[in-house]
């Protein structure tokens, strides 16, 4: 496995943009990042193996603007997820605060001060994840009047066992989150980054605030790797990776990961992971059984209905 260097940087915030073949829109975004509100920040943008690599100079930023960030280039593709893990294990000396950014969204000027100011009403030790909802843009940063859906229910590992509730691109934590997320990570494969951090940090006892309002501009176009998960479309496609077994696989992975690193779940936590392993082998009515007790839910009436679904025909 390979290791991360040390990075020294006279900064208390960290923004990790995982960047592959983004030349379009990657100006829009890195400005919008130099241009927060929340000062004393740094960009660090790894450029998974491109064939065409991100030079700084295509940017237009001025020389303070250029002073603000760093580019990486990785030897090899890893893939989107693993940019993102590989690069938190960096060694961020003095860095109080960690931001995942995708290339090609929009950041509202007051995002990052937004999150830090949540943030810091909790105690340092604990471990803090903040998430949030996003709004809808065309490919030229035009307002389509979208937001992701709003959910009501509290953020918990029930919750997080079957259903990502906010993207990677709103997502901000403190260092004792971002030591949790390395922790368990290490050595594992993970099918996507957002969707574990919050496993994560709600698995071994932490604090997830989701955010109901939106303060990022996700930008919508035909290289989008995630697409949009609101509309009828959205939920089709969905439901199209529950039949063909996606969503179980997904689920195999995750629940490896999270196995192996059960000694950091709470003690509550463990008993519902174990619960849901056994469940996903068990028969139809100790399957039901299980999956209840676990707690297991989704964020909506209809994603629940999907859930049982997947619970019917075992596709979980």
């Amino acid at each position: 496995m390979a290791i991360e260097r040390e990075t020294t940087d006279d900064v208390s915030l960290v923004v990790i943009l995982g960047y592959y073949e983004g030349s379009d829109f990657i100006s829009d975004q890195v400005k919008s990042i130099v241009k927060q509100k929340y000062k004393n920040i740094k960009l660090h943008i790894f450029d998974d193996s491109s064939r065409n690599p991100l030079v700084i100079d295509d940017l237009d930023l001025t020389r303070d603007q250029m002073q603000m960030l760093k580019i990486h280039n990785r030897q090899s593709n890893v893939g989107f997820s693993q940019n993102f893990l590989r690069a938190l294990r960096r060694k961020y000396h003095g860095v109080k605060y960690f931001a995942f950014s995708d290339q090609d969204d929009i950041w509202d000027e007051d995002k990052l001060a937004k999150a830090v100011e949540v943030i810091e009403t909790f105690q340092s030790d604990i471990p803090v994840l903040y998430c949030s909802r996003t709004e809808s843009v065309d490919s030229a940063g035009n307002n389509m009047n979208v937001l992701s859906p709003l959910y009501k229910k509290s953020p918990s590992f029930s919750n997080a066992l079957v259903q990502s509730i906010s993207g990677g691109n709103t997502m901000v934590f403190n260092r004792a989150a971002r030591d949790l997320i390395v922790t368990f990570s290490e050595g594992h494969k993970i099918v996507s980054h957002d969707w574990w951090c919050y496993q994560v940090i709600s698995g071994a006892g932490g604090i997830v605030y989701y955010d109901s309002t939106s303060h990022v501009k996700y930008r919508q176009h035909e290289k989008n790797i995630v697409g949009s998960n609101v509309g009828v479309r959205a939920g089709i496609q969905r439901a199209f990776a529950v039949f063909r077994g996606r969503f179980k696989l997904w689920n195999d992975v995750n629940l490896k990961a999270l196995e192996c690193n059960q000694a950091y779940l709470t003690e509550v936590n463990q008993t519902r992971l174990l619960d849901f392993i056994e469940a996903r082998r068990s028969m139809f009515f100790k399957r039901l059984f299980l999956a209840k007790r676990a707690g297991i839910h989704r964020q909506s009436f209809l994603g629940n209905c999907g859930l049982l679904f997947a619970l019917l025909f075992n596709k979980l």
